[in-house]
């Protein structure tokens, strides 16, 4: 299924035999993307607004990244500033 409606655009494609599933929307600058496939198990959503993406499989990893980055950061100033103050 397509759909152009001034600047809004639809697709959506259905496989029904091993479950595909595909739905792009585009509204200006808005760009979403789902898709879905149940033999291979693979689920993607994406949304791309103006050259920023934001992608849910790698979200959750990234910012557990960036909190333990954040945390290394906090506990080596700590140790910097202990051994400043002549601490250990």
């Amino acid at each position: 299924m397509h759909a152009d409606i001034g600047g809004l655009r639809t697709e959506m494609h259905t496989d029904i035999g091993s479950l595909r599933t595909e739905m792009h929307t585009e509204i200006s600058g808005l760009r979403t993307e789902m898709h879905a496939d149940i033999d291979g198990l693979r689920t993607e959503v994406r949304t791309d607004i103006a050259n920023v993406r934001t992608s849910i499989t790698g979200f959750r990893s990234e910012l557990r990244l960036e909190i333990r980055l954040m945390w290394a950061g906090f506990f080596a100033l700590a140790g910097i500033m202990a051994k400043g103050f002549n601490w250990f």
